[in-house]
């Protein structure tokens, strides 16, 4: 479960990091639904610098990304399931841990 959080973590991470890496300087940045409302948040948000701060949010995700997939490579893999121990008196090797029962073949 910890490794698949992992992995989950590092998409999500990777994932907006290239978004918001990329997403200021596309043409559907300047024509946005969310800056109509507020004329002033649209002229601060088209303002280069509050672009370049994007990028850097988003360089910074994708850094983080990049630590979750190396600590995912790093972590080692989730133990199998525990096998049960043999019950009193049953041997690993014949199933049974006393004398052969009458009828059954000697393997020798």
């Amino acid at each position: 479960m910890r490794r698949t959080l992992l992995i989950v973590s590092a998409v999500y991470f990777l994932a907006a990091g290239v978004f918001l890496l990329f997403a200021p300087w596309t043409s559907r940045w300047e024509v946005n639904r969310f800056f109509s409302g507020a004329p002033g948040l649209r002229e601060v948000m088209l303002h280069g610098s509050s672009r370049v701060a994007v990028s850097i949010l988003g360089a910074l995700l994708v850094i983080i990304g990049f630590s979750e997939t190396l600590r995912v490579a790093s972590s080692p893999p989730a133990p199998g399931p525990v096998p049960e121990a043999n019950p009193p008196g049953e041997s690993e090797v014949t199933g049974g841990g006393g004398p052969p029962r009458s009828g059954a073949r000697d393997p020798a």
